[in-house]
């Protein structure tokens, strides 16, 4: 996407891919969270009649390519991110069975990427980052992203959660081909790619009293607010 955001451009067809993550997180309050996220994805497509721009201006396209290609890219990431929900939410005794959130963060991301032929593989890679001869170009860059979904609980301690993200990264190289302009001056482009994922989660502390303050029938003192799952209670 250009950074006037006056059009996409896009030059696979591409296909969806598939991810996984990891998530840690901390309730810093009762709508609010912190955490960090550990994640693995593929993006893949495939051009049967290859017309780039960046054919005859790259060193590794100088000629014409004639015959179907395909690219796939390994994206890792390590990502930081606050998340607010709209309804105050801990498990299915407590308030709310669904809360829905946004969320917003920034991260590492590096890439392991190839460009080759779909049905000529034995020709070798035309082009990559960090994978056989391309061992050594190492690509890594910052990543942004927002992202909407809900959490649905499922019990006490264990909850269900979609969420659908978008990624920005300052590049241009998700599918593994840089584009040019028709003097052959490389374009400067966002990339973007968005996620959609479904998951479980599971909380480690009790829910009890969480996201209120609770007094006991003995000496009617309130005690704080329960906000999981990093909570210890070191009163009596």
């Amino acid at each position: 996407m250009p950074y006037n955001l006056s059009g996409a451009i896009n030059e696979f067809n591409n296909d969806p891919g598939i991810g996984y993550s990891f998530e840690l997180s901390k309730n810093l309050s009762d709508k609010l969270d912190i955490g960090v996220e550990l994640s693995n994805s593929t993006l893949t497509g495939k051009n049967d009649l290859p017309s780039f721009s960046a054919i005859g201006f790259h060193s590794a396209m100088m000629n014409l390519i004639n015959e179907p290609v395909l690219y796939r890219n390994f994206l890792s990431t390590n990502k930081i991110f606050i998340q607010y929900s709209f309804l105050r939410f801990a498990g299915s005794k407590v308030n709310y069975k669904v809360a829905p959130f946004v969320r917003a963060g920034a991260g590492y991301l590096t890439y392991k990427s190839e460009f080759n032929y779909e049905q000529n593989s034995e020709n070798g890679i035309i082009f990559g980052k960090n994978y056989d001869e391309y061992i050594n170009a190492k690509t890594s860059n910052a990543v942004y992203f927002i992202a909407t979904g809900f959490n649905l609980s499922l019990s006490p301690k264990i909850d269900l959660s979609t969420i659908i993200k978008l990624n920005f990264v300052n590049y241009d190289f998700f599918d593994v081909v840089h584009n040019y302009d028709n003097n052959g001056n490389r374009l400067n482009l966002v990339g973007i790619f968005s996620d959609f994922m479904v998951g479980v989660s599971y909380r480690f502390s009790k829910i009890e009293g969480a996201g209120r303050n609770v007094k006991t029938a003995k000496n009617k003192k309130s005690t704080p607010p329960v906000y999981l799952p990093w909570y210890k209670h070191f009163g009596k």
